[in-house]
């Protein structure tokens, strides 16, 4: 199989599947980074639930941060007793390598958080198209909402979607303004280099930020998003033209409640970070990202993962 959906196949020319082959500037979405205030309830959702790795590298013993790998990816969870959790205004793509045992899995940790806005269920798509990177129709999928709010779409893996290791993030979709979703493409194939796609989907208006091989960045219009709120989340990507794409964002003053890194620390630590997301004097959202150069010490890492299989003590 070449791993691409017949029916999408048949409908692309030469030159779009040239096309599929291309990145762009943004190689790989790293991580996404959210707060909660009890971080043993994540380990109960994220590793027994989920079925995610606590990284053994990153993550120490009482730590205030945690890691935990899915594929190549990450989700980053912090410790905040003291404030309200971050809850993404949109949802998760995941993808694993059996959606049965994942159900599995959610089944025996619903007793330990009963108390909490933690809920699933197995929704059939029938014609209707996902979001995944690839439009195929008809995929069940699992719709996981997390003890916070966090809204999750489960997927298995197939011949069709064909995951690098069947396990990953392939997308996080955000809401975004409506009539913002043209600027949005602008402003990242603008700053980051990205290759872009807008469409006019089933499920609205939507701009796709390629994010390495089979990722996405997503933001679909809504009704009453407001543009000034600061979600306070983030997520990391890692970026091929490093020095130009600091240059461009300096030069745009993307930064709201970040203090700019100076050219020295982001040399340093081959990282900076923006939070604005404006185009033509426009301001459109204030999400934060995380922008690490290729060299940066933790590209390509390998990263120590569950098998789907129900036991929480086998890895790969």
């Amino acid at each position: 199989s070449s791993g691409i959906n017949a029916e999408y196949g048949k409908r692309m020319s030469v030159a779009s599947w040239w096309k599929e082959l291309d990145v762009g500037g943004i190689v790989c979405f790293e991580h996404l980074n959210l707060e909660v205030p009890d971080i043993l309830i994540s380990k109960t959702f994220y590793m027994e639930g989920m079925g995610f790795a606590l990284d053994p590298f990153s993550t120490a013993p009482f730590a205030r941060l945690y890691w935990y790998n899915v594929g190549f990816q990450q989700f980053h969870i912090g410790w905040r007793p003291d404030k309200k959790p971050q809850v993404i205004d949109g949802h998760i793509g995941i993808i694993v390598p059996n959606i049965e045992f994942t159900l599995k899995r959610l089944n025996k940790v619903s007793h330990l958080l009963k108390d909490t806005k933690f809920k699933f269920e197995l929704v059939k798509q029938d014609e209707k198209a996902s979001y995944l990177p690839i439009p195929i129709k008809g995929l069940s999928y699992i719709e996981v909402t997390c003890p916070w709010g966090n809204v999750f779409h489960v997927y298995e893996n197939n011949e069709h979607i064909d995951f690098r290791g069947g396990l990953g993030m392939p997308y996080v979709q955000f809401n975004c303004p409506v009539n913002s979703v043209d600027d949005i493409s602008e402003f990242y194939k603008h700053h980051l280099g990205a290759l872009t796609v807008v469409e006019k989907s089933e499920h609205g208006n939507l701009v796709r930020i390629i994010a390495g091989v089979k990722q996405q960045i997503i933001y679909l219009e809504r009704e009453n998003v407001p543009t000034e709120k600061d979600w306070g989340y983030h997520f990391a990507i890692y970026i091929s033209n490093f020095s130009g794409t600091y240059k461009k964002v300096r030069e745009a003053k993307l930064e709201n409640n970040l203090p700019p890194d100076t050219f020295e620390t982001a040399l340093k630590d081959r990282q900076f970070r923006f939070d604005k997301i404006q185009w033509n004097g426009k301001l459109i959202a204030i999400l934060e990202h995380e922008v690490k150069s290729m060299h940066h010490f933790n590209y390509m890492r390998p990263l120590t993962n569950l098998h789907s299989s129900e036991s929480i003590f086998r890895f790969q």
